[in-house]
């Protein structure tokens, strides 16, 4: 099953990487929301675990167009942020309806979180 993780922090991508793919994942990456973009027009994804703040295309702009374009995928999103106590972005992520993680991440829980998306289909 493969798995999207759009996330502008390096380091932060590359870990949610690897503990993903040590529980089994194919994972893909990406560093903002247009190049998830891109990537979503070549693949499907089991689910995806997205940034709220990123360059070019942050994960609120790229949400709502997955939404438009990729409905099936935007109800499998998990979004992480190290902003969910500002008030637009809590207003963002409760509209939304998907789950979150706050950063920083542990790591049991992520893997966790995306067993649960897939497993929901």
């Amino acid at each position: 099953m493969e798995i999207l993780i759009v996330d502008d922090d390096v380091a932060v991508r590359e870990s949610e990487k690897k503990i993903l793919e040590r529980a089994g994942f194919t994972v893909e990456t990406a560093g903002n929301g247009l190049a998830a973009f891109a990537e979503l027009q070549q693949r499907t994804f089991a689910a995806m675990v997205c940034d709220i703040r990123m360059p070019f295309l942050d994960g609120k702009g790229f949400y709502e167009q997955v939404e438009e374009f990729f409905p099936d995928i935007a109800n499998r999103t998990i979004f992480v942020t190290g902003f969910a106590a500002e008030d637009d972005t809590r207003r963002f992520l409760e509209s939304s309806g998907q789950p979150f993680l706050e950063k920083p991440v542990e790591l049991v829980e992520l893997v966790d979180a995306v067993r649960k998306m897939v497993e929901k289909g």
